[in-house]
């Protein structure tokens, strides 16, 4: 499973592909002339403004301009990344993904990594067959009865039982082959240099599974009032607390078309929301919101609703998770806070009043500009001038995190009402004022370590249970860039320039493999996209699409995808070169000026850059 996959396979798994059929087993998709139409799966549609060219096989909405094909569809629409929607794609077609060989550290860490993926995997199948075999079986369900929960749900979230005994699991692995240190670093062994044995014990156990449902770590609950009630895994290189989201493989599987994701503070709200026809829920584990489990969020569901007990620890969480939703605030996802009755945590109100009682306090949730300000006045006596002033040095640095747009213009306009002045005196206060730094998020908690059970024999291996194949691990990453070039603002030519080389490259990606950054401003895009390229070896458009998506560069590519206007090879390469000699030309203009102007001219210089003009000159 190591290394990339073979640029030849995807183009293959695009061939074949079928994107109407995928699409339209999400939304009913009628034939228009050679496309298709419907309301978009991307937003609130109220007229048909979604089109599926079968022939291209690329989707476009004319409303929020949504596009790209079928591996684009699926990371967006199944919460995958880029190669999870090629291994989603591939298993359609029944085909297996190959790799390309890589380099040996490379290997031996996917060979590393993979082996923790099967041994949770393997440690989870154990689980759930002690659940129908092991002695505390009936005392386990009869607590998850007691909780109200079905055997099919159960079956949904994977629920087990870890044995009591501390050696059942660790035996069970070792006959497969696992080492102590494998365990250990996957967070289900406790190692101590004269005896190790199982870290969950006599507990229920419930598996966290990442977005491509992979199980990469488990949380144990006792069957009594012992201590710790929670038992998390230690973090491992497959889990990471900050990043990995509790129930979310859970609720794209349940849900063909999400709108909505309801975060809670436990593994058994999400659980119990899910048996009560409320299959929205996510959970952190052990830690609280962080900017990266929200960006998945945000990029899978128009709504986001914070759950929070209504006491001083739930006040606490929300403002932290207000904080990091400020820089995600385009318009495009609306955030909400649920603040329960004191007392009440989802699972008891859904216990007490059922589905109809939860979603008559949901339909109550205050938006995240009510928040703020409210969070923001408590102290506060708006009747006087002075308080009113001071909350607008309060509100100000939390605006400046809110990205330029509609939003940020909407809560400019109600700290402007609120503090009684006018949008162009709180838009300069807003402008001037240094963005407020984040709470900072609390050290990560280290898991408590399990007492050590009693010395125990040594159990038969129970028998061999399937194991799924697992998804191998390869992200793509997008480059950054780093511009300096100071170029003169409005130059219209350069902006056109720009979007001619983003044409040439959507066509052709192969010419931007040799291609070096450029340094004018408006090439940053041509910039990423030949980072990007170079990064990965992308010579086709529709991999190109599949490694843009999400972003506003694969949004404009996607737009690219739907003209039918292409130039041929050779007049594509020589465009492309009178485009290189144009910025080549421009920047040596710019350095002469700069020269010219600065405080440091020399003879020299001026004798470098006429030298370095001839030679240009004589290459163009």
């Amino acid at each position: 499973m190591a290394g990339q996959i073979p640029q030849s396979f995807i183009d293959q798994l695009l061939d074949n592909a079928d994107l109407v059929g995928l699409i339209g087993e999400d939304i009913t998709l009628k034939k228009s002339g050679s496309n298709y139409q419907s309301r978009c799966p991307f937003h609130d549609d109220r007229s048909p403004s979604f089109s599926v060219s079968p022939d291209k096989q690329v989707y476009h909405c004319f409303g929020c301009g949504a596009s790209g094909n079928i591996l684009t569809y699926i990371k967006e629409k199944r919460g995958l990344d880029f190669v999870g929607s090629v291994e989603y794609l591939a298993k359609r077609q029944g085909l297996e993904v190959p790799r390309e060989d890589s380099n040996p550290a490379q290997e031996r860490a996917q060979r590393e990594r993979q082996r923790l993926y099967d041994l949770c995997e393997d440690s989870d199948r154990f689980f759930q067959q002690c659940l129908r075999s092991d002695p505390l079986r009936e005392v386990a369900v009869d607590y998850l009865r007691g909780r109200g929960l079905s055997g099919e749900t159960a079956k949904i979230f994977g629920i087990g039982i870890a044995p009591a005994n501390g050696q059942a699991l660790r035996q069970h692995l070792k006959a497969r082959g696992y080492s102590d240190s494998e365990m250990a670093k996957a967070g289900v062994l406790v190692e101590k240099p004269n005896r190790s044995y199982d870290r969950f014990r006599a507990r229920i156990t419930f598996p966290i599974r990442d977005r491509r449902g992979r199980t990469v770590a488990f949380t144990a609950r006792v069957l009594d009032d012992a201590k710790p009630k929670y038992l998390n895994s230690s973090e491992s290189p497959i889990f990471h607390k900050g990043k990995v989201l509790y129930g979310l493989h859970e609720a794209i599987k349940a849900n063909r078309t999400l709108e909505r994701l309801i975060v809670v503070e436990g593994q058994m709200d999400v659980i119990a929301l899910a048996q009560h026809q409320i299959p929205c829920a996510v959970a952190t584990s052990g830690t609280a919101i962080t900017p990266d489990h929200l960006e998945q969020l945000v990029r899978l569901v128009p709504q986001v609703v914070f759950c929070f007990d209504g006491d001083a620890a739930g006040t606490k969480a929300a403002w932290r998770a207000l904080e990091n939703a400020l820089p995600l605030m385009d318009g495009q996802t609306e955030f909400l806070f649920l603040f329960l009755p004191d007392g009440q945590d989802p699972d008891s109100l859904l216990q007490a009043q059922g589905n109809e009682g939860f979603n008559r306090q949901l339909a109550h949730a205050k938006s995240l500009s009510d928040v703020l300000f409210e969070q923001l006045t408590q102290s506060l006596d708006m009747e006087r001038l002075d308080s009113r002033a001071r909350l607008g040095g309060l509100v100000a640095p939390h605006l400046k995190r809110v990205p330029k747009g509609l939003p940020r213009e909407l809560l400019i306009d109600e700290l402007a009402r609120r503090v009684g002045t006018d949008r162009g005196a709180v838009r300069e206060l807003v402008d001037s004022a240094e963005a407020a730094a984040p709470t900072p998020p609390a050290p990560p908690k280290s898991e408590p370590e399990p007492a050590e059970p009693d010395p125990e024999p040594m159990l038969e291996v129970p028998p061999e249970y399937l194991i799924d194949d697992s998804y191998g691990h390869l992200e793509p990453v997008m480059p950054e860039n780093s511009g300096y070039w100071e170029a003169t603002p409005g130059d219209q030519k350069l902006e056109r320039i720009a979007n001619d080389m983003l044409r040439c490259l959507f066509q052709d990606p192969a010419i931007g493999l040799a291609q070096s950054s450029f340094d004018q401003p408006e090439m940053a895009e041509v910039n990423e996209l030949v980072a990007l390229i170079q990064e990965h070896k992308i010579e086709t458009s529709t991999l190109l699409l599949g490694f843009c998506s999400g972003t506003p560069l694969g949004a404009k590519l996607g737009r690219l995808s739907q003209t039918d206007t292409a130039l041929a090879p050779a007049e594509l390469r020589n465009h492309w070169q009178d485009c290189l000699t144009y910025l080549q030309r421009q920047q040596m203009k710019a350095e002469r000026r700069h020269l010219m102007s600065g405080t440091g001219k020399t003879i020299d210089d001026l004798a470098a850059l006429v030298k370095k003009r001839k030679e240009q000159g004589s290459k163009s």
